[in-house]
């Protein structure tokens, strides 16, 4: 391996340990144990990609002279800036910034990412790019083997899991089947590289175990995205042996494809296993993201503030069939996400970059051959399941992050004259006496200082957000005090947590939920109407504030936030029900009539409506 070669595999140092840290991440004593700490994870490197971008004279001299690194630049520069402006014009800024409660898929996310494909992009190249294999070796064998003692029943970690055991360390049993789905593909790709027989042997058992583990998720897509991947990689493989079996292939791969679409349909013989009733909840998922782009088609109703606007924009025969406090909090397509939350121009953004990558995929797989070309198929094909999966599934860190390091790794992949010259970016062989002068020159003295501010900088986040995760989820286990000077500590502590700096509006719902709860009205009602006033669609609030109000025998106080929260869920019969009884306990029965006759119409038949017709006979 030369010189150039040595170099970059030891710069590629950080991006697997980044890579693993990423997925196996836990936090455990936080309120969220698994998505906090992912994105202080890829800010950590993502700080420091930045130093080394902007203080390498060797980047600086490949982004001026080689055009296709221009061009992904450009491309993530106008993507993280119109989703910058997107983040600017999002109400609710600390949703806009780090995301809504659980995936912190906010700006802040996508400007990582964004750092860490180029940084893969300018780094990657046919000596080095075998360390992600191997990362994805290692990991699959950790996650696989992790996957089979929690089938077991056999986890080190509490989890409050509601799904099928198997989450990984993804929260999901979807997320898991998809990471591992993804890992599959690369490692049935290893087969055809260049490693020993007795690595060999250890990828083929890895990859049935793989896939059932997939399998144990009950999840799928991902048997369906390691067909595809695999799928893809016989394509190319057969490709250079006979086209003709190749194009028969890809002929059945396709009319399978096919077959397995109409199953999901109800049509054809495929219908038993390829049709799930987690269908049809995506198919109003992508219906109420199409509403909000429809309304909100320049910027979107906010950086993933999904949430906040299902109510509004969900089917009317949504409510009939899920009930009418069930909501959703993403669009399960990662483009129609981004379209509704940050609108037209991130998302065509996000579109460019992605035909761009599929570009360049073709490209590499082009310029390459034998087992180097397999090698390429086998990273692209890992960024193929990525790209499946998003239109399907929510954009996952511990899946995204794989995502957009492959993207980077295509890229580079496809710069043919980049696999062999020098580090000093003409291509010229330095002069005897000039060689380590220039290696050693280009680390710049200017990287430490500005990797250190970027740090400072990415403190000003993390700090607030681990804080937030160990205070709620400290303040969840405190015990409602009975002596005086217990509850003036405990309101105390209750008013810290509460205002701490960044924290999301549903973690102070539930404050304030918690202190209802305990019997302290007033505290409640004031934390409800702060909540209220920093986020005017939080739907939880107007919902609890309710309650209290009514609880506390005060309906004429409930009736406004009744009424508001109505404009936020016109379907929301359950809502409406309470406040036709608001208005028959303050004397005010024509407007309970007219609520009533609005319930009427809205869900005849059922059992909130029989409630509301029984409500005025009384």
């Amino acid at each position: 391996m030369s010189t150039l070669h040595r170099k970059h595999s030891q710069r590629l140092i950080a991006l697997p340990i980044v890579l693993v840290f990423i997925d196996l991440a836990v936090q455990k004593g936080a309120s969220d144990p698994l998505n906090p700490i992912k994105l202080w994870f890829l800010g950590l490197v993502a700080m420091w990609t930045l130093a080394n971008l902007t203080t390498s004279r060797h980047i600086w001299t490949r982004l001026r002279r080689e055009s296709t690194l221009k061009q992904l630049s450009f491309l993530l520069a106008c993507f993280v800036f119109v989703y910058f402006l997107a983040f600017l014009l999002t109400s609710v800024k600390s949703v806009g910034l780090l995301g809504d409660t659980g995936r912190n898929i906010g700006f802040l996310n996508y400007l990582f990412l964004a750092l860490v494909a180029l940084y893969t992009a300018l780094q990657i190249n046919l000596a080095n790019v075998k360390v992600l294999f191997w990362t994805v070796f290692v990991l699959s064998l950790s996650l696989s083997l992790y996957g089979f003692f929690q089938h077991f029943k056999i986890d080190f970690m509490k989890w409050q899991n509601l799904y099928n055991s198997i989450i990984l360390t993804t929260g999901n049993p979807d997320f898991a089947a998809s990471l591992l789905a993804l890992f599959s593909v690369v490692v049935f790709a290893g087969l055809f590289i260049d490693f020993s027989k007795f690595i060999k042997a250890i990828l083929v058992t890895l990859l049935f175990l793989n896939i059932l583990i997939i399998y144990w998720t009950q999840a799928r897509q991902g048997l369906v995205e390691v067909a595809a991947g695999i799928g893809f990689l016989l394509f190319i493989f057969t490709w250079g042996k006979s086209k003709k079996v190749s194009i028969a292939l890809l002929g059945a791969e396709l009319l399978a494809g096919a077959l397995f679409i109409l199953g999901t349909l109800q049509i054809g013989p495929l219908t038993s296993w390829a049709y799930k009733a987690s269908i049809n909840d995506r198919g109003y998922d992508w219906r109420a993201a199409i509403g909000m782009f429809k309304a909100h088609p320049f910027f979107g109703v906010g950086v993933d503030r999904y949430a906040a606007y299902f109510l509004q924009y969900r089917a009317p025969k949504y409510p009939l069939i899920y009930g009418y406090t069930q909501t959703v909090t993403n669009a399960h397509n990662v483009f129609l996400q981004i379209f509704a939350t940050a609108g037209i121009f991130v998302g065509l953004a996000y579109i460019a970059l992605i035909l761009f990558i599929a570009y360049r995929a073709y490209r590499a797989i082009r310029n390459s051959s034998g087992r180097e070309q397999m090698m390429v198929a086998g990273i692209v094909a890992g960024w193929i399941v990525f790209v499946a999966q998003s239109f399907i599934s929510v954009d996952s860190l511990a899946i995204s992050i794989w995502g957009w390091v492959l993207a980077g790794a295509i890229v580079a992949l496809s710069l043919k004259q980049e696999q062999a010259i020098a580090s000093t970016g003409a291509g010229r062989v330095p002069k005897s006496g000039q060689s380590k002068k220039r290696l050693t020159g280009e680390v710049s003295p200017y990287r430490s200082v500005v990797f250190a501010l970027s740090l400072v900088a990415l403190c000003l986040i993390v700090v607030p957000m681990y804080r937030n995760e160990t205070a709620t989820a400290r303040f969840a286990q405190i015990q409602p005090p009975a002596d005086p000077a217990g509850k003036d500590v405990y309101r105390a502590i209750a008013k810290k947590t509460f205002n701490q700096p960044l924290l999301n509006p549903n973690a102070k719902v539930n404050i304030a939920l918690t202190m209802a709860k305990n019997g302290y009205g007033p505290e409640a009602i004031s934390f409800f109407k702060e909540n209220i006033k920093a986020d005017p669609r939080n739907t939880n609030s107007y919902i609890l504030l309710s309650q209290v109000y009514e609880n506390l025998k005060s309906p004429q106080e409930a009736i406004p936030y009744r009424k508001q929260l109505a404009l936020l869920d016109p379907y929301g019969a359950e809502n409406l029900v309470s406040l036709e009884k608001d208005y028959l306990l303050t004397g005010d029965k024509s407007s309970a009539i007219a609520i009533r006759d609005s319930i009427l119409a809205m869900a005849p038949g059922t059992d909130v409506a029989k409630r509301a017709a029984a409500l005025i006979t009384k």
